[in-house]
C-alpha cells in the first residue's frame, strides 16, 4: 500500500489542478502549438520547393537555348526526347520526383520561331507530410528567335596601329567567333551572308576587278597634281644625264629609276629602257600629305624644240637640232652642221607607264616618239581605290560608266590592305579572309564605311538584295582603333570626321543597322553617334574584351532570346 501512495497523491493533485480554473492554460497552449508547428513545417517545405523550382527554371531556360539550334530539324518525338535529355543534364535536384518535360516548336510567321517548354515535378514534404505528403512544382520557358535573312558587312580597321596592344590578333579571334555563332544560327545556306571590308586610307577591291567598268583610270594615268600647275625651275634644261629636278622638300617625291619605282635616281638615265625619262618616285607626303605613299604610274619623256617655233625633235635622237626659218624650218641632227646652235628649249611630256619590252610608238603627226610607251600597265595595280568624288564618297549612288565621278578611282598606294570580300555564305572563305588581315597604313574610316554601305545596296556595282524590313536585316559592324588621319583630300581630322558622319547618317537613313566598336582609341562622340542606338556602340578599353563584344553582337544578330 505504501508503494501506491505516491501515485495516488499525484493523481489527487492532478485532479485538483484539472478542477482549478487556471489549469485551462495548458490545454490552450497545447492547442495553440499545433498551427505554429504546422506553419514552421510549411515554411521549411515551401522553401525547399521554391529552391527546386528556381533551379528548374534555370535548367529549362538553358535547355531551351540549346534546343533552339536544332528545333527546326527535329520531329515532335525527337524534340520531346531531346528536351528531357538536355534538361536532366542541367537539373541536379534528385529529391524532386516524377519530373516531366515537354517541348513544342512553332513557326508563327515567316522568319520567326518559338520554342515553348514546360517542366513539372513532385517535392516530398517533411513536417507537412501528415496532411500534404508532396508538393507539385512547375515552370515554363518560351524561347523566341528570328531567323530573318541577314546581310552583314564587317568594316574592320586594318591600319598600322592595329599591330599594337595585341589588337589585330584579338580582332581575328573575335571575328571568327562571331562567324561561328552566325554559322550555327543559319538554318539554310542563304539565311546569312557576310562580307568583310578591311580598310586603311584605301580599300582594296581586288585585282580581279582590273577590267570592271566601275573602276576609273584617269587619275592613275595622270601626272602628279602638283606638277600639273607648277614645274621645277630647271624644267626646260633637264636632259638625259642631268640631275633630278625634284626634291622631297619641294615636291614630295624624288626621281625614280623607272615608272612606279621606289629606287631613288639622282640623275636622269642616259642609257637603257628609261633613257631621258624623268620618273617621279613614291610621294613622301612632305609637300602634300593627302597624297602620302602614292606611287605614280608614268614618266616624263624629253624632247627638244626651237624657241618660238613649232619645230620639234624627239627624245630618241640626242643629236637633234633645227634649221631653216619660218615655214621652211625643219628638225635636223647636229651632226649635219645645220642648226647646231639653235636648240634652245627642252620640253617634257607626261606619258603613262612605260612597259619594258613593248614597242608601241606615240605619233601625233609631228612627233614620232620611238621610245616604247604603252597604255598604263594596269597589271601592276594592287587593287586599291580611294574615296569617290564628293558627295558620292558618303552615299550609295550607283556607279555609272557614263558619269565618271560615280566610279571608284584606281590608286597605286604603298600601304594597300588585303582585298575585301563581297557577301558570301562560304564560312571557310570568310575565315581565311580574317586570317589574311595585316595592319598597314593610316586611318580613313569613311571609305571603309562607304564601301560597306555600297555592298549592302541594291545598285551597281554590287547589286545586293533589295531591302525587305520584314524578312531581311542589313547590318554593318564598324570597328576602328584610332582617329581619322588621311583621306583623298586632307589630313585634317575634323574634315575627315565630317565625311564619316555623313556616311553614317546616310547608311542609317537607308535602314541599315550600324554597330560601332572603338578599340582603345578613336573619336568617341563620332562613333557613338554613328551607331543606330546608344547600346549598339561599344567602347573597348582592352583588346581582350573584343571577344565578349563580338559575341554579344552575334547573339543580337541571331536574335535568340528567352522570352519568358
Amino acid at each position: 500500500m505504501k508503494i501506491m501512495s505516491p501515485l495516488r497523491s499525484a493523481l489527487a493533485r492532478f485532479g485538483q489542478f484539472r478542477r482549478h480554473e487556471r489549469g485551462n492554460v495548458m490545454i490552450t497552449f497545447a492547442l495553440a502549438i499545433i498551427p505554429v508547428i504546422a506553419a514552421v513545417g510549411a515554411a521549411v517545405d515551401y522553401g525547399r520547393a521554391n529552391s527546386a523550382r528556381t533551379a528548374m527554371q534555370a535548367a529549362l531556360d538553358a535547355a531551351g537555348l540549346t534546343l533552339s539550334k536544332d528545333a527546326q530539324t527535329l520531329t515532335p518525338a525527337q524534340l520531346a526526347a531531346k528536351a528531357t535529355e538536355v534538361f536532366n543534364a542541367n537539373y541536379n535536384h534528385s529529391e524532386v520526383k516524377d519530373v516531366a518535360v515537354s517541348a513544342s516548336f512553332s513557326n508563327p510567321e515567316p522568319g520567326r520561331f518559338r520554342l515553348e517548354m514546360t517542366a513539372t515535378g513532385e517535392v516530398p514534404t517533411t513536417l507537412m507530410a501528415m496532411w500534404k505528403p508532396q508538393m507539385t512544382i512547375g515552370t515554363t520557358a518560351e524561347i523566341a528567335w528570328g531567323m530573318k535573312q541577314l546581310e552583314l558587312v564587317l568594316a574592320l580597321d586594318n591600319t598600322g596601329s592595329m599591330a599594337s596592344s595585341n589588337k589585330m590578333n584579338q580582332l581575328k579571334l573575335a571575328a571568327k567567333d562571331l562567324l561561328k555563332t552566325l554559322q550555327n544560327a543559319a538554318k539554310k545556306p542563304d539565311d546569312i551572308k557576310v562580307a568583310i571590308v578591311p580598310f586603311a586610307t584605301d580599300v582594296n577591291v581586288g585585282t580581279g576587278n582590273v577590267n570592271a567598268n566601275w573602276i576609273r583610270w584617269d587619275e592613275w594615268e595622270a601626272e602628279p597634281v602638283l606638277l600639273q600647275s607648277s614645274k621645277p625651275s630647271s624644267w626646260h634644261t633637264t636632259e638625259a644625264g642631268s640631275s633630278c629636278p625634284f626634291t622631297k622638300s619641294s615636291y614630295g617625291f624624288e626621281c625614280a629609276t623607272e615608272a612606279q619605282g621606289s629606287n631613288k635616281a639622282s640623275s636622269i638615265p642616259s642609257s637603257g629602257d628609261y633613257k631621258g625619262l624623268i620618273c617621279p618616285g613614291e610621294d613622301g607626303g612632305n609637300k602634300s600629305s593627302a597624297r602620302r605613299y602614292t606611287i605614280y604610274n608614268g614618266c616624263y619623256n624629253t624632247w627638244t624644240q626651237c624657241k618660238g617655233s613649232k619645230c620639234e625633235c624627239t627624245d630618241g635622237n640626242d643629236d637633234c637640232g633645227c634649221s631653216g626659218s619660218g615655214s621652211n624650218k625643219v628638225c635636223e641632227t647636229k651632226s649635219t652642221g645645220k642648226g647646231k646652235n639653235k636648240v634652245e628649249t627642252v620640253e617634257h611630256t607626261w606619258r603613262p607607264t612605260q612597259v619594258k619590252g613593248v614597242t608601241e610608238y606615240y605619233t601625233d603627226g609631228k612627233m614620232n616618239d620611238n621610245v616604247a610607251y604603252a597604255t598604263p600597265a594596269r597589271s601592276t595595280w594592287e587593287g586599291c581605290v580611294y574615296d569617290r568624288n564628293q558627295n558620292y564618297d558618303v552615299n550609295n549612288t550607283a556607279t555609272d560608266v557614263n558619269i565618271k565621278t560615280t566610279l571608284y578611282a584606281a590608286h597605286q598606294v604603298k600601304n594597300c590592305p588585303v582585298p575585301m570580300l563581297t557577301l558570301t555564305n562560304s564560312w571557310s572563305t570568310l575565315n581565311s579572309k580574317i586570317d589574311a588581315m595585316q595592319p598597314v597604313g593610316n586611318t580613313n574610316v569613311t571609305i571603309g564605311l562607304q564601301m560597306a554601305f555600297q555592298m549592302l545596296s541594291p545598285v551597281a556595282p554590287f547589286n545586293a538584295s533589295a531591302p525587305n524590313l520584314g524578312v531581311l536585316d542589313k547590318v554593318i559592324v564598324l570597328l576602328t582603333d584610332g582617329d581619322n588621319t588621311q583621306n583623298r583630300w586632307s589630313t585634317s581630322q575634323n574634315s575627315i570626321d565630317a565625311r564619316t558622319k555623313l556616311a553614317c547618317d546616310n547608311a542609317k537613313d537607308a535602314n541599315i543597322k550600324l554597330y560601332t566598336v572603338r578599340v582603345i582609341n578613336g573619336n568617341t562622340t563620332l562613333l557613338k553617334g554613328c551607331a543606330t542606338k546608344p547600346e549598339m556602340y561599344y567602347d573597348v578599353q582592352n583588346a581582350s574584351q573584343l571577344s565578349a563584344v563580338f559575341s554579344a553582337i552575334a547573339q543580337d544578330l541571331a536574335q535568340l532570346r528567352v522570352a519568358k
